[in-house]
């Protein structure tokens, strides 16, 4: 190869083929390396290009490829799977040296760094694992096992060693010597590694779903369908791990919060407006993984760049030294690789395996073509290089063609002449996908190609077969094998887009120059030609070649080269709406100048467009068959294998079926048998054979003939015959001489030599000249240096000494040179190289110092490219109430120090953990104020009154008789007996049964167990026989428990000997089962003493009772044994019986002894108990404190039944003329919400002209399971006309695709006619499209305005949108604000949230009322509603706020306002809101119970003091103005929108009152503005609204209740002027709400025990409380039974056994998380008495940039550019009049016959505006445009036209206000509005039957239908739009198909 392109100097072209695994890229390598070295030299600059080039091919297979292990057996070696297409191509100069080398890549696979499973990821991700070194991997962040990364887990890769033993580590050392060699310094490839570890990191980020759902970091190949969430689902995802996303935004050098951001949304361009659509988490994996691809994707672009640049052969040098000739070699993909279709568990292949196997199989195709057929018929392409065609052409025979089946191939299936083919009909069906038309899709793609195969099975769709696997869709007989292919993503890989929010994410704010640097995209040029440059980043990385570098190195002409291709905003330069990275050759295939000049079409040198992937692909090997076919030598080496390495049945040894089906698979038979008809392939033409070897054949022709008497071919007949060759070595043409190649070498190698000869003459006579010339330069010198020798001695020194140096240096030669190495050769990139030696190996030298290279550490190099962002700062004073409070919060967390919230709370900000320090705070507020109250409830009592629950009297023992509940009470002390009595004791002779043993229970049983006297008292009693007698009333029980001596009966009871027995056993035994003491109340004492005479004294609290005693000592005389007492204590106990004798028992008259031993003996004997003190003031404190607390509860539990109960029946207010605004804050809601909630408001039981639709778009955002933006759904529902331009595209397609079908039925099969239909629709969508798009730009904004935000985030703009909607009859204006944003918003443009929309309508009424300057947006609306809507703004009284889920009854509106009127003090008011999803899970159905009592008790009890604390924003109403003589602004009030309209949200306080409940701040403000005012609530007006389903979104939507309502109490608490009723203030409940709330968790502590108090028995049974529980739920039940509301008896139940998560487990979730907010941008510092307010966007806002103006100046300047506009209008109608005229005046030669109709004909096919253009106005029947402009502003239906008819006076005066208003603007200037009433549907669908049977339908459009029947019936039918669109499908569907 290298031979015969150095001798012929003519281009050759090697290209490899074989399957995966058969070696390819190792020949690849093998064949450079061989021609390498055979083209060297021992030049320095050739040696070292010969090594970068052998580097090149190290990095390409680090970067390109994969090494996986075959399947079989046989196979155990990991092959290199190559990646992408690769063209390498080698360049030499005409000596054979190697100048430069270019690599061109195509359908580079970035997707296989996300794909998970089948084989190993690309090579680099292993070897950076295992090449680097501890401290490197733990810079990186990478010190984990491969199984760690989820882009490596599941794959099929592991350790190995390459062919040359080397393991990964070893192959990343010498990737890093790789890398440097081509010039790579060490700091970028520190950056490259970062970026793969970024990578790698990336594939680690975890999303939880709108649902809650973690979604794991299992790689997306397949973008997710949109799923559909009912409760939340239109809420994005967000990421789990934070701390991986924080690793990955480090590397990247962007912020962590924008990272998320682009993966949670996704930035869609639709129309003109930038939309943000919330991802799902299935949706942001694939993000995630798009974004590795494409970071990934860059970088090997940026790879292969640097490297084509490094080795690019050098420029504008000699002839001599430029590169001759080049050797490409084509390495492409395999035809078959894993996975292989019919393996068991493999996947099917994807759309990129398809393009990739078409490609191989065009390739193959050509070269079978080239090498078989010489006509060029079946090729396709010039095939006059061809052998074949050029020995045709010669007049020689040659291989006959084979027949056509010879060249079948799936190719015709690919790109045929059929529009049908895959990729013609995939590019239509990709034009669709990118219009978002819902059919789309894959599966009806791929349904059509199947269909369209069964209308015409040949032969374009004889490749498509059925699939043959389960899991694929469909199946392509290709050339080499079946494959089964998967459809799932055809659409998209085809579009093949690359995300504008990747690019806007890394150009604007990244600080990793290198990652900044491939993003780059040049800007478009301005006005001035001009190009955008952003102003960071556009320098080089060191000396590098960046992005910025190779762009114009490669181009001569100027034009710059990108990575990316992109497409700007129209209206900012700086916002690219459409990007894509090119998968064809960025700067062609083959890089040479001369070759480009001469087929300019080759290497382009324009910048790459955007075109879908397989046009791509189709260009590109358009461009690679002309190099294909120009190349005169072309060589396939072909590689077979013994045994399949992809199939798992193969045998260890040769399988002959698969070798010969390689062999028959690439023609080897056929080319064999080729062989033997073109042996002789090396051509001259006669003269050039003749010439080229004139010195070696000379002599044998001058012995045959004379040169001037033969001809070239004489002469070339007479040289074969003299060198006796034969036919077979050497053929003679009629033009050209064939020779074999060893005939050919043998010539050239007699021809090197005699060359070699040659030259060394001419070097040996160069040398000769040289000689003489430098010796007379020597002798003139001397001359000159002898005549100047006494003059000049010391210069002449120095001459000689230069001389000298001189002559060196000229003589000086390479020691390297070889015999063919020339001085001569030498070119001036070969000095600069030498020059540059140094200096590059200085770098080498500071790169490996810097501490990379060669088993070197890289950890120090590595960066952390920390985001640095501009910060503007303000200085706010701090307010003495907050520097105290600031004060408190340190006080009470000073404990935990900053740095410990910095390290483990990741809280870097200072407001942020002063926001955690001030939650902390509340929380530790919160539970010693709950610990407070459960103390006060449970704990103050027993402090008060210590040892109360062991107390017990006689009666409160009495109370337990049961065997189940056994008590009982003996000397003093109460017994628990239960478990005791069911034990088995006693014996045969005294049972314990429950007989014997039940009539003891709840009695006292002293005597029964009584104590010897001798025993408890041994100093007094020493008689055993001394006993007492009981009184006869005690029941003793069938056995006395006597001990010791006294008892009767010893050997039955052997223990009971023992007179210690109840000391010992007894009472120990009865331990266990002691309750406490037994009590007996002071007054009862007395009251027996004086009922029956018991002697019971109290002495200390002790009880001793000496009755028996006294009672059995009188029988016996005084002195006896029996009055063992000393008569002192006898006369005491006599003398104090009942009373309390401790003071007289201190001062008895005895000794020590004695009241010692007396005081002991009553302790032992006669102690029955202690005195009862729970009755005495201290213990019954705090009954009566709660007592007071709980009638106060119950008088306010009464009062709230009370006020719940509203006797009477619903009021039927009658019909108001008040004017309302209906306002609807919109922001993710999904069609049927928003249509429901709409509609329900147009239904409304008022009068439809009164009331205004203001719906306010948040942000042009896509919720989750919408398929198009929230403004788009509400112009849709709507109805409007101006949205219609948004779906022309998907209009005209559908219409496009009707007609077609209908002529293929018909047998039209015209491919031209077809295409000129499309071409027909397509120019009628766009001119449809440019009128609405004209009529958009000019009339819809956008237009500034200030919302609430940080920042610049204060600037935003709108659209307006007006009109009428109609449903069931009503027709309601209405007025859209759509919030689009700026145009350099990415992530949810315009949205601000919903107190911005609410400060929208609330401005534009204040400024309505002051008559204020307004913004352009509020102008705007001022204008819409005036001139469209026909209404002053300052006539609306009311305003209604609802949510976008709610629905609100027909009554609501009269209700509302009938309270209104009903008492002008009224300010706001609120309805009942119910569950409309009671039923749908669990979470909803513990609400519904709750929402009911919410109003009918809260909010009803509320109302009595005309302060209700919250009006929901789902549905209320608020009064505009004061009914008044001063009309007194109210909701717009300037306090009222100043306070609301707060954007300093610094502090916890405010973001919980601002952020959390902006409907209960709003309430907060009104009151505190207007305390004189009321806030009612009214049961009458109902609204139903969807509730929380699922536990977290339930979770959050208490947690933004509870703290909001936590701190509106607060700021309401301090309102000095709350109104009271009765004797209650508002103050007081409002403070007991606060209360309530804050102990909601301690409340369900003490509620659960109180339930065990009264299950477990323990203690006294807590009556009061149970009593009170029982009230509350009650009086609630009260008030459902009597409104007859049955149904929430079960609900009520419910609730109560959800009260454990309401009450409990959600408030203190809430608690916890009161600083759970997203801070933004804006951070706080505080100081001593300032703060600085430090806001970190980078863009400072100022109110000045927003222009106001006053709407009587508008409106003057309105008038002035609409009288402009007229005066051109007329000019332009003059215009087309003439014209109209003169095509008439053409018409009437040609057409006599034809009449007025022929202007009907002439309209059809020229759309009209009539909105602006008004050539028409003079042609077209006057009244009929009067009737148009007429019906379309005041009705849009035939029902609604009536309707508007028959409204009388009423009616007549607001169309006459219409039209007033109307006669003012641009829109409708000179209409008249007149009654018109539109054609019925019959009427209409009547004449579009007739209008298809008479039209040709490829011709034919809708706009043009429904412009003919606007001519017909005299008025515009935009407004039916729907219906005849609707109408035309039907017809074409059922009659037409």
């Amino acid at each position: 190869m290298y031979l015969i392109m150095r001798r012929r100097m003519e281009n050759t072209l090697v290209s490899l083929t074989g399957i995966s695994g058969s070696g390819k890229s190792h020949s690849h390598q093998q064949v450079v390396k061989a021609i390498l070295s055979v083209s060297t030299s021992t030049r320095r600059r050739e040696i070292k290009l010969q090594q970068q080039v052998m580097h090149t091919l190290t990095v390409l297979d680090a970067f390109g490829a994969s090494r996986v292990q075959p399947v079989s057996p046989s196979t155990q070696e990991h092959h290199l799977h190559q990646r992408f297409n690769m063209c390498h191509t080698l360049y030499f100069n005409d000596r054979g040296h190697l100048t430069g080398a270019y690599v061109a890549a195509c359908l580079f696979d970035k997707q296989h760094v996300t794909r998970t499973h089948t084989s190993a990821n690309y090579d680099v991700f292993y070897q950076l694992l295992e090449g680097t070194s501890p401290d490197e991997k733990s810079a990186l962040h990478i010190n984990y096992a491969q199984s760690h990364f989820a882009y490596l887990k599941n794959t099929a890769r592991s350790h190995s060693t390459n062919s040359a033993g080397e393991n990964d580590a070893d192959t990343f050392i010498r990737l890093k010597d790789a890398l440097k060699s081509l010039g790579i310094k060490a700091k970028i490839i520190v950056q490259i590694c970062q970026l793969l570890a970024a990578i790698l990191h990336l594939g680690n980020v975890h999303f939880i779903s709108g649902s809650g759902h973690h979604l794991h970091a299992a790689s997306s190949a397949v973008p997710p369908l949109p799923s559909k969430d009912a409760a939340g689902g239109n809420e994005s995802c967000r990421v789990k791990n934070k701390d991986t996303l924080a690793l990955v935004a480090a590397a990247l050098g962007v912020s962590t919060t924008k990272l998320e951001n682009t993966l949670t949304h996704k930035l869609k361009l639709i129309g003109k407006e930038f939309c943000s659509a919330f991802l799902t988490g299935e949706a942001a994996v694939h993000q995630r993984d798009q974004l590795a691809q494409s970071l990934y994707a860059l970088l090997f672009q940026w790879l292969l760049a640097t490297i084509n640049q490094r080795l690019a052969p050098p420029s504008g040098q000699t002839t001599t030294t430029t590169s001759a000739t080049q050797l490409t070699i084509l390495d492409f993909m395999a035809q078959v690789g894993p996975p292989l279709s019919n393996a068991s568990n493999s996947h099917p292949h994807r759309f990129y395996d398809l393009c990739c196997h078409f490609a191989t199989e065009q390739l193959h195709q050509w070269q079978v073509a080239l090498d078989f057929d010489g006509s060029g018929a079946v090729s396709g392409s010039d095939s006059s290089n061809s052998i074949l065609c050029r020995r045709r052409q010669d007049g020689l025979s040659s291989l006959p063609c084979p027949s056509p089946d010879f060249f079948a191939s799936s190719m015709s299936l690919w790109h045929g002449d059929d529009k049908h083919a895959l990729v013609p009909s995939l590019l239509r069906e990709c034009q669709r996908f990118q219009a978002y038309a819902l059919d789309a899709t894959d599966s009806n793609w791929l349904l059509g190609l199947f269909q369209k195969k069964k209308r015409q099975p040949e032969p374009v769709f004889a490749a498509l077969k059925s699939p043959s696997t389960p899991t694929a869709s469909f199946a392509i007989q290709h050339y080499s094998c079946l494959v089964d292919y998967s459809v799932d993503g055809f659409l998209e890989a085809n579009v093949d887009a690359f995300s504008p929010d990747f690019i806007h994410l890394f150009r604007y704010g990244c600080t990793n120059q290198f990652v900044h640097d491939l993003f780059y995209t040049a800007a478009p040029s301005n006005a001035n030609g001009s190009n955008y440059h952003h102003e960071k980043g556009d320098h080089a990385l060191d000396d590098t070649p960046s992005v910025h570098h190779f762009r114009g190195n490669h181009d001569n002409d100027g034009n710059k080269r990108q990575l990316l291709s992109a497409e700007y905003h129209p209206r900012d330069d700086r916002t690219i709406i459409k990007a894509q990275l090119g998968t064809q050759p960025l700067f062609g295939w083959l890089h040479d100048a001369s070759f480009s000049s001469s087929s300019s079409s080759l290497t382009a040198t324009t910048p790459p467009t955007m075109n879908m992937m397989t046009q791509q692909l189709e260009q590109s090997m358009a461009l690679l068959r002309d190099v294909y076919a120009s190349c005169p030598h072309r060589f396939e080496i072909i590689h077979v294998t013994p045994v399949h390495p992809w199939r798992k049945n193969s045998t260890e040894k040769m399988d002959e079926a698969w070798l010969m089906e390689q062999l028959t698979m690439y023609k080897v038979p056929e080319y064999v048998q080729r062989q033997q008809w073109t042996a002789t392939c090396l051509d001259y033409s006669h003269d050039a054979f003749l010439q080229r070897y004139t010195h070696m054949f000379s002599h044998l022709v001058d012995q045959q003939q004379p040169m001037t008497a033969s001809s070239a071919f004489d002469q070339c007949h007479a040289i074969v015959h003299a060198m006796q060759w034969s036919g077979f070595q050497c053929t003679v043409g009629h033009a050209r001489i064939w020779l074999r190649f060893d005939l050919w070498y043998e010539l050239e190698r007699h021809l090197r030599t005699l060359e070699k000869e040659a030259r060394t003459q001419e070097k040996a006579r160069q040398e000769l000249l040289e000689a003489e010339r430098r010796v007379e330069e020597e002798t003139k010198r001397q001359a000159d240096i002898e005549a100047e020798a006494l003059a000049l001695k010391a210069a002449q020194a120095a001459l000689e000494q230069q001389e000298t140096a001189t002559l060196d240096g000229s003589w000086h030669s390479n020691p390297f040179a070889d015999d063919n190495w020339s001085t001569d050769d030498r070119t001036i990139q070969d000095w600069s190289d030498d020059e540059s030696k140094s200096q590059d190996d200085d770098d080498d030298a500071k790169g490996l110092a810097e501490g990379l290279g060669p088993n070197m550490d890289m950890s120090q190099m590595v960066e952390d490219y920390c985001v640095q962002t501009e910060e503007l700062i303000e200085e706010v004073p701090i307010t003495r109430t907050r520097q105290w409070w600031s004060r408190f919060v340190w006080f009470m967390t000073w404990w935990i120090p900053s740095f410990t919230l910095r390290l483990l709370g990741k809280m870097k900000r200072q407001d942020v953990q002063m926001a955690w320090r001030e939650k902390v705070t509340l929380c530790l507020l919160i539970f010693f104020f709950s610990a407070t109250t459960i103390f006060v409830i449970v704990g103050l009592n027993q402090v008060l009154c210590p040892g109360t629950r062991s107390l017990f009297s006689a009666n409160d023992v009495s109370v337990h008789q049961s065997m189940d509940d056994y008590w009982f009470s003996a000397h003093g002390f109460v017994y628990d007996a239960t478990k005791f009595v069911k034990k088995g004791h006693g014996n045969a002779k005294y049972m314990a049964s429950a007989s014997t043993m039940e009539p003891l229970a709840g009695r006292d049983l002293s005597y029964t167990f009584p104590l010897s006297l001798t025993v408890a008292c041994p100093s007094l009693v020493t008689d055993n026989s001394i006993t007492i007698i009981p009184n006869e009333t005690i029941v003793l029980g069938p056995f006395v428990h006597a001990s010791g001596p006294q008892q009767p009966d010893p050997q039955q009871v052997p223990a009971m000997q023992d007179p210690y027995w109840l000391q010992h056993r007894f009472f120990p035994a009865m331990l266990p089962y002691k309750k406490g003491h037994l009590v007996q109340k002071r007054q009862q004492l007395q009251d027996d003493f004086h009922s029956y005479g018991r002697l019971a004294i109290v002495i200390h609290e002790r009880i001793y009772d000496l009755t028996d005693y006294m009672n059995t000592a009188r029988h016996y005389a005084e002195g006896s044994k029996f009055h063992f007492f000393h008569p002192s204590v006898e006369r005491l106990f006599t003398t104090f019986a009942g009373q309390d004798a401790s003071q007289a028992w201190d001062q008895l008259g005895v000794s020590s002894d004695v009241r010692d031993v007396s005081l002991s003996c009553l302790d032992n004997r006669f102690y029955v108990g202690r005195l009862d003190y729970r009755d005495t003031i201290r213990c019954t404190f705090t009954n009566y404190l709660l007592l007071s607390f709980a009638l106060l509860m119950s008088v306010v539990i009464l009062v709230k039944m009370l006020a719940a109960l509203q006797f009477g029946s619903a009021p039927h207010p009658e019909e108001q003329d008040k004017f309302i605004i209906c306002q609807v804050p919109c922001y993710t809601e999904d069609e049927m919400s928003l249509r429901k909630t709409i509609e329900s408001i147009a239904v409304t039981q008022y009068d439809d002209r009164r009331k205004l639709l203001l719906l306010i778009a948040d942000g042009m955002i896509i919720g989750s399971g919408n398929d198009k933006p929230t403004p788009h759904i509400l112009l849709d529902i709507l109805g409007h006309p101006r949205h219609e331009y948004m779906d022309t595209t998907a209009d005209t397609a559908s219409f496009a695709s009707k007609t077609t079908r209908h002529h293929e039925k018909h047998g039209e099969n015209d491919h031209g006619h077809v295409d000129a239909d499309a071409e027909s629709v397509s120019s009628s969508s766009t001119l449809e499209q440019g009128h609405f798009a004209a009529a958009d730009d000019e009339d819809d904004g956008p237009y500034m305005f200030k919302s609430v935000g940080e920042g610049s985030q204060q600037l935003n703009y709108g659209k307006v949108y007006s009109g009428l909607f109609q449903h069931e009859g009503h027709t309601v204006p209405y007025l859209v604000v759509v919030k689009v944003g700026k145009s350099t918003e990415r992530t949810k443009p315009g949205n601000r949230g919903k107190r911005d929309s609410q400060i929208i309508c609330m401005n534009f009424l204040n400024r309505v009322h002051f008559d204020a300057p307004m913004n352009p947006l509020e102008l705007e609306m001022y204008r819409h509603i005036k001139h469209v809507i026909g209404l002053e703004p300052a006539l609306y009284e009311y305003l209604l706020m609802v949510d976008s889920d709610t629905v609100v009854a027909p009554d609501c509106l009269t209700s509302m306002v009938g309270c209104m009127l009903h008492d002008s003090r009224i300010i706001g008011l609120c309805g009942e809101t119910e569950l409309a999803n009671e039923d749908e899970s669990w979470a909803t159905r513990i609400q519904v119970y709750e929402y009911y009592i919410s109003h009918h008790l809260v909010k009803a009890f509320e109302s009595l003091f005309g302060s209700v604390t919250c009006l929901p924003g789902c549905f209320c109403m608020y009064r505009i103005r004061a009914p008044n003589a001063k009309q007194t602004p109210l909701i717009i009030s300037p306090t009222v929108i100043h306070g609301y309209s707060d954007h300093e949200v610094d502090t916890l306080h405010k973001k919980n009152l601002l952020h959390l409940g902006e409907d209960r701040y709003l309430t907060t403000l009104v009151m505190k503005t207007f305390p004189q005012y009321k806030l009612v609530f009214t049961p009458h007006a109902k609204c139903q609204t969807a509730a929380p389903d699922r536990w977290h979104i339930l979770l959050s939507q208490r947690r933004r209740w509870i703290n909001s309502t936590i701190h509106n109490l607060l700021e309401l608490a301090m309102l000095p002027e709350l109104c009271g009723f009765c004797c209650l203030s508002m103050r007081f409940v409002v403070i007991a709400d606060l209360i309530g709330t804050i102990t909601l968790p301690s409340s369900v502590v003490y509620l659960g025990y109180l339930v065990y108090q009264s299950v477990s028995g323990d203690g006294p049974l807590p009556v009061i409380a149970l009593g009170m529980l029982a009230g509350a739920y009650g009086l609630q039940a009260i008030v459902f039974i009597v409104k007859r509301q049955w149904q929430h008896i079960g609900w009520m139940i419910i609730y109560i056994l959800a009260i454990p998560v309401f009450c409990f487990a959600i408030p203190l979730y809430s608690f916890w998380h009161m600083d759970d907010f997203s801070w933004g941008s804006t951070r706080v510092v505080m100081g001593d008495h300032k703060k600085q307010i430090i806001v970190t966007d980078g863009e400072k806002f100022d109110e000045k940039m927003i222009p106001m103006q006053k709407w009587l100046q508008y409106e003057a300047g309105l008038w002035e550019r609409n009288a402009q506009r007229a005066a051109r209008a007329r000019e332009r109608r003059e215009w087309l009049w003439n014209k109209r005229q003169k095509r008439q005046q053409r018409k009437k030669s040609a057409a006599n016959t034809k009449d007025a109709s022929a202007l009907s004909t002439d309209l059809l096919l020229q759309p009209l505006n009539f909105e602006k253009d008004r050539e028409w106005i003079d042609l077209v029947d006057m009244p009929a445009l009067h009737q148009f402009q007429n019906d379309k502003h005041a009705s849009n239906n035939p029902d609604a036209a009536a309707a508007t008819a028959g409204h009388g006076t009423a009616a007549a005066a607001a169309n006459a206000s219409l039209s007033l208003h109307a006669t003012r603007s641009h829109h409708h200037e000179d209409d008249l509005f007149l009654n018109v009433k539109l054609p019925e549907d019959d009427d209409l669908e009547r004449e579009i039957r007739k209008l298809l049977l008479e039209s040709n339908l490829m011709d034919l459009t809708k706009k043009q239908v429904r412009d003919h029947l606007s001519q017909l019936f005299g008025v515009d039918l935009t407004i039916k739009k729907g219906y005849i669109n609707a109408t035309i499908e039907r017809l074409l569907e059922t009659e037409f198909t």
